[in-house]
């Protein structure tokens, strides 16, 4: 059981820590079928990956907005990266005193570009 080896190396909290909402079973049902249903190669896999995502921090940038990551609120051209990458603007209420926010979806959106002018 890949559950119980992750758990004999200590690693069974990350996986609950990183499955975003996901069971733990599904999630390794995820790595199983990736690895053709091999469990050393998915135990590997899934080490790896856990690790890897304590190491970058993943939860604190899953957890954070585009603005927060660049850093918008103190620095203009963040902001102007967000306002580029992200087109939006609040318009308003409407009749029903609802908030009617503008937001250009169709905007390719490059993660390189964040990445590299963001400062990430």
């Amino acid at each position: 059981n890949i559950l119980s080896a992750l758990q004999e190396k200590g690693m069974d909290d990350l996986v609950h820590k990183h499955r975003g909402g996901e069971p733990a079973e599904d999630l390794i049902r995820r790595f199983l079928r990736s690895r053709k249903w091999k469990v050393p190669a998915t135990l590997k896999l899934l080490v790896e990956d856990l690790e890897w995502r304590e190491k970058q921090d993943v939860l604190r940038i899953r957890n954070s907005t585009a603005s927060q990551m660049l850093k918008g609120d103190s620095n203009p051209a963040g902001r102007d990266l967000h306002h580029q990458l992200f087109p939006h603007g609040f318009l308003g209420h409407d009749k029903q005193g609802r908030a009617v926010v503008y937001k250009w979806w169709s905007k390719p959106f490059c993660a390189k570009t964040l990445e590299n002018e963001g400062g990430l």
